[in-house]
């Protein structure tokens, strides 16, 4: 099983989620998108020539902003889809149903 610790006792848990290394991460993702950008500029200008079925294709960066764009139209299209798909909170535990659920310290007394 896991190992998790759960428990909210002073642990920060873990470093990704913590807000003080938000910008951290931010900035490393910027240097690691700008490093594959520049090592497709020099590998295609320098070592291979690219060759793609369109002449867009063999733009530098090309396939990392048709990447952005298309992360971008699932993200914002789930948003919006999300008005439509989403249910109340007691959708599937209505109101009438709480009469049958068991309460402990009425088991107690018998």
């Amino acid at each position: 099983m896991s190992e998790h610790n759960h428990n909210h006792d002073g642990n920060e848990g873990w470093w990704i989620a913590r807000p003080a290394n938000a910008n951290k991460i931010f900035w490393g993702l910027l240097v690691l998108c700008a490093g594959t950008v520049l090592f497709d500029l020099l590998y295609h200008y320098f070592l291979h020539a690219k060759h793609g079925y369109f002449a867009f294709e063999t733009m530098i960066g090309f396939h990392a902003f048709y990447g952005l764009v298309a992360f971008m139209f699932v993200v914002l299209t789930g948003k919006q889809l999300r008005n439509y798909l989403m249910r109340d909170e007691d959708y599937y535990e209505p109101d009438h149903l709480s009469e049958y659920i068991a309460d402990p310290q009425a088991e107690e007394h018998h």
